[in-house]
């Protein structure tokens, strides 16, 4: 069976195009800020500017032992995001990496 040329060469650059993506997109992944805790000189913990970018985990409503955490007496909604490093760790190893930074945003 003879192969159809203009197929392979097709196959080829799709085959190429996807390596290059996949590279780009773990440059991408790498390059946000350090998903590792940074602390500023007074010791206090500094949020992440661009968590917003990195992997979403899950929402919650009225997760709280705090009656108050919503304000008003209300519960909470949170969203929990991770670095997408972090993510790749958990997904090649099942569990999380030590120093494994989450940000947790609360909305009343």
């Amino acid at each position: 069976m003879r192969r159809n040329p203009v197929m392979v060469i097709v196959a080829v650059i799709l085959l190429l195009a996807a390596l290059v993506a996949a590279k780009a997109s773990r440059q991408r992944a790498s390059s946000t800020s350090s998903a590792t805790p940074q602390f500023a000189a007074d010791g206090k913990l500094q949020r992440p500017s661009d968590y917003r970018r990195w992997i979403y985990v899950s929402s919650g409503f009225g997760m709280s032992y705090n009656p108050n955490a919503g304000g008003n007496g209300a519960p909470a909604f949170t969203n929990v995001f991770v670095g997408p490093a972090a993510y790749d760790y958990f997904e090649a190893n099942g569990k999380w990496q030590d120093k494994t930074m989450f940000v947790l945003e609360v909305y009343g």
